[in-house]
Parts: C-alpha cells; sequence; structure tokens
C-alpha cells in the first residue's frame, strides 16, 4: 500500500497542553464527560485547563481574533463533552 502524501503545515501554531492524558483520564468526571454529559465536561475542563497556557494562547493569538471549533470524532456510547466545554472555556477566558 502506498504511503499517503504529508503536506506541510505553513504556519500552523504548535499545540498546547494544557494537563496530561493521564491526569484527565484519571480526572472523577472524565468518564461522565466522554459519555456526553456536559456538566461533567466542564468540571473536567475547569480542573484541567492550565491559566498558563490559556496566558500562552492570549499572547500568541492577541489582536488576531481566531474562530475556536471543537473537533472530535462520534463515539459510539455518547457523544464526547470535553472538546465543546474546552472550546467554551477557552472562548469564554480568551474572549
Amino acid at each position: 500500500m502506498p504511503q499517503a502524501t504529508r503536506y506541510p503545515w505553513d504556519h500552523f501554531p504548535p499545540v498546547y497542553i494544557h494537563a496530561s492524558e493521564s491526569a484527565v483520564q484519571t480526572h472523577h468526571a472524565y468518564a461522565a464527560a466522554k459519555a456526553g454529559e456536559s456538566l461533567a465536561a466542564m468540571k473536567l475542563v475547569a480542573d484541567a485547563m492550565s491559566p498558563q497556557i490559556v496566558e500562552r494562547l492570549w499572547r500568541r493569538f492577541d489582536g488576531q481574533s481566531p474562530v475556536l471549533i471543537n473537533v472530535h470524532v462520534k463515539p459510539v456510547a455518547g457523544a464526547n463533552a470535553i472538546p465543546s466545554a474546552l472550546a467554551r472555556a477557552l472562548s469564554a477566558s480568551l474572549g
């Protein structure tokens, strides 16, 4: 099978990590948030969102008015509420 062609992302910004995967997956609200419970997702995001990363995002995108979108796959059981909660929280934090 031929290997897929990779295209450069040009000036795409770096990825900003708020918390480790293990910290998120062991959070008491993770299972419910992953299953689609919005309140659990908001609690998880509030606890995992890094003020230092929010500050870095603010400096990186200041004056650019980026649009935040939540991208996720549709799982078999429930709809993961975490991406939407993170997008909403970042939008509120960054204006």
